[in-house]
Parts: structure tokens; C-alpha cells; sequence
């Protein structure tokens, strides 16, 4: 059994254990209830390693209950993949699609298709779309790299693109005339081989082969000059028996990941704490933590939308000046139209699909809530408040929009994300949700102090970026 394997057993044991104490229940989603289980269970080896017993009952009274309010309403749940770490170092899991082995040439091309080793859709990187499911899909092609001659003389290859029919990918079978008189046999192999077979005891017969993959013409080296009549060729492909046909594998890889730590103070004074539970029957040490795990889950959400926003491989503009449209509606009506172009080009990069969710700031969100007939609000689907981070509704049964207080107002950032847990370019892997300091008396100021802290990686992958686009948004507010 693999790792990954092991990973979901022991994800699917911990969600049927902490099932049982209630503390899933109202998570609907069953990636986010596995993920939460995990996290209760790194929280509670946490607990069980700690020495002041006094510090662990209240532990168990505070921290438990936040993990299960705060940690379900992350946007990362809704917009990246989430593997939760089950120590401070682990693996994080991800859909590769790879050519076929290596069967020569200087890059480790192969006749039958694409960069064997790298992702089949690294050849699609052209903005233009051009290379998208043409000739170059199963093509062979070497772009600037260097082999060396047996002379050791450096040789730098330029891209040159071998048009290939995938169908015709065995032998092509031939017959070579001098005249009317049939001197030769010969066959060519996938990799561009001749091999010549003399018909009787001829005299003049071809000695050398190649051809031309782009054009299909054949060029051959005789020993001496043909006869009076020109020199014929006939030849056939051999449509059957076919063994090397274009290949693309899919592959479930994974990349090392190190836990960090984020950490937060607060500091109250006594008399506070003192007219709190005198007057409202609270007690500030709880209601401080609280704060404090609502302030670093907040950081959590901005810090993984700030690297998707900057690192978006996919960066577009939309003017209300320069847009056509006679009404400020038509106008903005025009956003939906350029999102819909913007999530084709992220279609065409991943090959997965088009972008799923939104999100933007609640200026911009407002657009989409007014001027586009498509827009349903909300259901169901909700978050408490109490990160700043709301979910609005869906535009066309196809976006889901959610809109926060504190992004820039004139950009909004969508990606793709798919129904596995691997599919996806940016990678959030929690592993202590929360760790605590006892409450410490500053001697000096007579004021109480506490601490805490969370541990955490995040990663985006090598081709992660294509996944997600940013959109500046220029001269759309209403003065």
C-alpha cells in the first residue's frame, strides 16, 4: 500500500471517530470533514503530549470548539486543494499527465508524440491556441538543445515540428524499380530506419534511404545510375498491426512539504477581565482566544489569495471607459463577457476545465449581483461572517462568487478546481490548527498575556499558475 493510500485510510478512520463526538456534524462537504477530523487529531496529540494538566483542560474547553467553527469556513476549502499534513513534514499529492517513454532523439522526443516525461499539456502554452490538438499533439520536435557530433563538434537544434497521422505509425513497405525491373525491397520503421532487401543479383541498386516527415518525400543513394528509363518508386503503409501508437499517462506524484509557523499575541488588562464576567458573565481569556484564532485564520485566507493573485499565470485588463455598450448595463455586462474569455484561456492551459469560482472585492462583486441576468444569490451555502469573506451566489450556474472586505477593489482572481483533492495548482496543508501559551502576568504592567500559534504549508506547483487568472478592473465606480 502507498502512502497516499495509507493517507486516506487513516482519513477515513478519523472522520468515522470524531463523527461519533458530534463535532463534524453540520459539515457537509466530505473533503472538509475528512481534513477537519485530521486536524482535531493533530490537536489532540498535541493535547496528550503536554505536561501542565491544568493547561490541558483548558485546552480541551477552547481550542477544540474553534477548530471546528473557524476552520470549516476557510475560503481555501473552496478554492484549493487542502491536505492536511499528518506530522511537521509530509507529501503533498497532485494529477500529473505525461507522455510515453523515451525512444530517441535529442530532447526525448518521440516519434509518436510530445516530451516523453514532461506534462502533456506543457506543449499548450501558446496564447494563440495554435498548438492546441493539431499537428503538434502527436508530433515529435526538438526546441533548442544541443547534441554533439562524433567529431565533438557542438550542434544546436532549432524547433522544428514533424507533422505526423497518428494512424500510420508502423512500417512503410516499398518496392524500387530500375525500369520496369524490380531491384529492391525495403521497409521504413516508426523511427525512420530503411532496411533494403535485393530482389535477385541486380547491378544498380540503393544503398541509403531517408525521408522527409513533414513532406512525406523519400530521397535514396544509389551505386551508380540507373538505367535508361527512370527510376520508380511504389510503396504502401501498413495500416494494421499498429504497436506504437501515441501515448499519454497519467501519474499520481507528489512533492515534500515543510510545516510553518504563524503566531499572534493579545494582551488585556486585569480590571477588563474583572468587569467582563462581573457585568456579562464572560470570561476574556476565551473571548481573547477566540479573537486571536479568527485574526490568524483571516491571515491564513489573505496570505494564500495574495500568492494566487500575484502568481496568476494568466493576467487581463477590463476598462468600463473603453468597453462598448450604449447603458452603464450593457457596460458592465461586458465584465461577464471578458470573464467568460478569461476562464477559456485557463481551460486551454490546464485541459481540465474552465474556471470555477471568483473571488473579488464586494465593489466589484456588486456588478455581477445588478448587471448580469445570470446571477443567483445565495442559497444554502453560507459563511458566518466572522472571517470577512462571503459567498454571494453563482453567475450562470458557473462561477461561484465570493467577495472580500479586504481585497483590492479594482481586481478579482478565478481559477479552476477540480472534484479530486489533487487537482488543483495551489496546495494548502494545515497541521496544527492551534497551539496555545498559558496566560502569563506581565510583572511589570500587572496585565495578562497569551499567545497563539498555528503550523501550516502551502505550495504552488511548477505549472500551478495556469490554473488561476487575474483581472484588473479599471474607472468602474460611480461618482
Amino acid at each position: 500500500m502507498d502512502i497516499n493510500s495509507r493517507y486516506l485510510n487513516e482519513a477515513k478512520v478519523l472522520e468515522k471517530t470524531w463523527g461519533a463526538t458530534g463535532l463534524l456534524e453540520g459539515i457537509s462537504d466530505p473533503r472538509v470533514r475528512q481534513a477537519t477530523s485530521i486536524l482535531l487529531e493533530n490537536q489532540k496529540l498535541v493535547n496528550e503530549q503536554a505536561t501542565d494538566t491544568s493547561d490541558i483542560a483548558q485546552f480541551q474547553r477552547i481550542s477544540i470548539p474553534l477548530i471546528r467553527r473557524i476552520y470549516p469556513q476557510l475560503i481555501a476549502n473552496k478554492i484549493v486543494s487542502v491536505q492536511p499534513l499528518l506530522g511537521p513534514t509530509g507529501l503533498v499529492y497532485y494529477l500529473r499527465f505525461r507522455y510515453s517513454s523515451n525512444k530517441g532523439a535529442t530532447r526525448g522526443a518521440d516519434n509518436n508524440g510530445g516530451f516523453p516525461g514532461d506534462d502533456a499539456n506543457s506543449l499548450m502554452q501558446r496564447a494563440d491556441g495554435t498548438a492546441n490538438l493539431d499537428q503538434w499533439y502527436s508530433s515529435s520536435f526538438v526546441e533548442n538543445e544541443t547534441t554533439n557530433t562524433d567529431a565533438g563538434t557542438l550542434v544546436t537544434s532549432t524547433y522544428a515540428p514533424m507533422e505526423k497521422t497518428p494512424v500510420i505509425t508502423n512500417t512503410l513497405l516499398g518496392t524500387i524499380y530500375d525500369g520496369a525491373t524490380a531491384v529492391q525491397n525495403f521497409t521504413v520503421n516508426s523511427a525512420g530506419s530503411f532496411t533494403f532487401t535485393a530482389i535477385g543479383s541486380p547491378s544498380v541498386y540503393v544503398t541509403a534511404g531517408s525521408i522527409n516527415a513533414t513532406t512525406g518525400e523519400l530521397t535514396f543513394t544509389w551505386n551508380s545510375a540507373p538505367g535508361a528509363n527512370h527510376a520508380v518508386l511504389s510503396y504502401e503503409y501498413n495500416m494494421e498491426c499498429q504497436q506504437d501508437l501515441p501515448e499519454i499517462n497519467l501519474a499520481i506524484e507528489s512533492e515534500s512539504i515543510v510545516a510553518k509557523a504563524r503566531k499572534l499575541k493579545a494582551v488585556w488588562s486585569v480590571e477588563s477581565a474583572q468587569d467582563l464576567r462581573s457585568q456579562h458573565n464572560l470570561e476574556a481569556e476565551s473571548e481573547i482566544t477566540g479573537v486571536l484564532a479568527q485574526e490568524i485564520n483571516l491571515e491564513i485566507d489573505r496570505e494564500i489569495l495574495t500568492d494566487i493573485r500575484q502568481n496568476a499565470g494568466t493576467t487581463v485588463a477590463w476598462d468600463f471607459n473603453t468597453t462598448l455598450g450604449d447603458t452603464i448595463k450593457e457596460k458592465y455586462e461586458s465584465l461577464y463577457v471578458k470573464v467568460v474569455e478569461t476562464s477559456a484561456v485557463i481551460h486551454r492551459k490546464t485541459l481540465r476545465g474552465g474556471a470555477n469560482w471568483i473571488v473579488t472585492s464586494p465593489e466589484v462583486a456588486s456588478i455581477f449581483e445588478t448587471a448580469t441576468a445570470g446571477f443567483a444569490p445565495s442559497g444554502t451555502e453560507s459563511f458566518s461572517g466572522n472571517l470577512g469573506i462571503q459567498y454571494v451566489g453563482t453567475v450562470m450556474n458557473r462561477w461561484k462568487i465570493y467577495k472580500d472586505p479586504l481585497f483590492q477593489s479594482n481586481q478579482l482572481v478565478l481559477g479552476y478546481k477540480g472534484d479530486s483533492y489533487m487537482d488543483s495548482g495551489y496546495f494548502y496543508c494545515p497541521y496544527i490548527p492551534l497551539t496555545q501559551s498559558p496566560v502569563v502576568l506581565d510583572p511589570e504592567s500587572l496585565c495578562p498575556r497569551k499567545g497563539l500559534m498555528t503550523r501550516y504549508g502551502k505550495k504552488m506547483l511548477r505549472e500551478g499558475a495556469k490554473f488561476f487568472a487575474r483581472m484588473s478592473i479599471a474607472n468602474f465606480m460611480i461618482s
